[in-house]
């Protein structure tokens, strides 16, 4: 039985200081430096600077308007969360992709298939008055529980409920109302092969509520409303909330199967940043339950002749090292790059 996700890995904060390091590494520059010299090097410190400052601005702008979300989105997190993931990609990659590349487990790479599941199945539900790029906000946040092998799914709102209501109902969803169901919020039931319920949980954000679980499926939501955060839940807002250069954050809990190592694993830590060049730094720890060496071994040597040779080069430049009893891989993905992670 899997695990509840604990901050028993290394702890958050870290991982993204080492990221944000790893990626901040200003590339090298093909220019020959003395053409750089005499009066023009003082413009281009100025300018420089005040693109630096600039760009500061409006990270911290961005900052300022995504920690509302985060904010909202993990106070409706359970306490017996087994994995947890918030995506703000301003693209869509193979997830299957992203897990090979960067030695997700599958179990806890099922977070990132299920957001492209999500994203197909409303195409198919809804109609075309009700296209979901209208009223749902691209970013999200998953959750797995004991009660379902299918995530959770937390999206932001585009539009007034009252205005999603309508759009729902056209497309074949029915309103069971809170008296209907004894829970605290209206819930629509899709009439097709949809495997969410819909909750619109408050003005700003709606809940896809696993269909196979038992009941209306709200009750570990509301259960979340008003107790204290975890550890990790802190470390995951104060993270996302302070570098708004953070794409995608990834946590599971084991024990986890890997294709790639003899050893399961305990944990499982992956962040993709936003990289200078428009491009992704990801970082994956891994804590395996045997030996950490013999891990890391097996981790650099990973093969997977079924991948093309750009992705099974993509996975080699992933060079495993241990840091404090964990292993730690990663990888910066330049923007020309990123098109062998598209679908």
């Amino acid at each position: 039985m899997s695990s509840r996700l604990t901050a028993t890995a290394l702890p958050l904060a870290g991982v993204l200081a080492c990221l944000a390091l790893a990626c901040n590494t200003p590339p090298k520059s093909d220019a020959d430096p003395k053409a750089k010299a005499g009066a023009k090097d003082g413009g281009d410190q100025a300018e420089g600077e005040a693109g630096d400052a600039k760009a500061e601005a409006g990270e911290a702008a961005e900052a300022e308007q995504k920690s509302p979300e985060i904010d909202r989105f993990v106070a409706w997190l359970p306490k017996d969360v087994l994995a947890a993931s918030y995506d703000r990609l301003s693209e869509r990659f193979d997830p299957d992709t992203v897990a090979v590349v960067f030695g997700v487990p599958p179990k806890a790479a099922d977070l990132l298939d299920e957001r492209k599941v999500l994203d197909e199945s409303l195409e198919i539900v809804l109609s075309e008055e009700a296209l979901a790029a209208d009223w749902l906000a691209d970013s999200s946040m998953a959750f797995t529980t004991p009660l379902s092998n299918t995530p959770y799914f937390l999206r932001s709102l585009n539009k007034a409920p009252a205005e999603v209501e309508p759009l729902l109902e056209g497309s074949g969803f029915t309103k069971h109302t809170g008296e209907e169901t004894g829970a605290d919020r209206d819930v629509w039931l899709p009439s097709g092969a949809f495997p969410w319920r819909i909750v619109l949980l408050d003005e700003h954000s709606v809940a896809f509520i696993p269909a196979d679980i038992p009941g209306t499926g709200l009750e570990p939501l509301l259960s979340a409303q008003g107790q204290a955060n975890s550890q990790i839940e802190d470390e995951m807002t104060k993270a996302l909330g302070e570098d708004p250069g953070i794409r995608l954050v990834l946590l599971s809990g084991g024990p986890l199967i890997s294709y790639d190592l003899h050893a399961s694993i305990a944990q499982v830590q992956l962040v993709l940043r936003k990289s200078p060049d428009e491009g992704l730094a990801g970082q994956i720890v891994l804590a395996p339950t045997g030996d950490l060496s013999e891990a890391i071994n097996e981790l650099n040597e990973r093969d997977h002749p079924e991948e093309n040779a750009q992705v099974q080069a993509l996975l080699k430049g992933v060079a495993f090292q241990p840091l404090e009893g964990m292993a730690v891989g990663q990888l910066v993905l330049s923007r020309d790059q990123l098109k062998h992670l598209r679908d």
